[in-house]
């Protein structure tokens, strides 16, 4: 994963989970030193969160991966 997945899964979850979007917006800002948008943040998301559920799939018995 990149470093922007591994901080949106950070932000996204755990206690920043109940936050709204612009304080995790605001910390993933000064986490990354970036600016963030909504639109970027949902994306990012989404694609960290697609490669958590393969991650997971192939280490599942029966997967790919013994």
């Amino acid at each position: 994963m990149s470093a922007d997945e591994r901080a949106v899964i950070e932000a996204a979850t755990g206690e920043m989970g109940n936050k709204p979007d612009a304080v995790k917006l605001g910390w993933l800002k000064m986490r990354t030193k970036e600016s963030w948008t909504k639109q970027r943040y949902t994306s990012t998301v989404g694609r960290a969160l697609e490669k958590l559920r393969k991650m997971v799939e192939e280490r599942e018995p029966g997967g790919s991966v013994s």
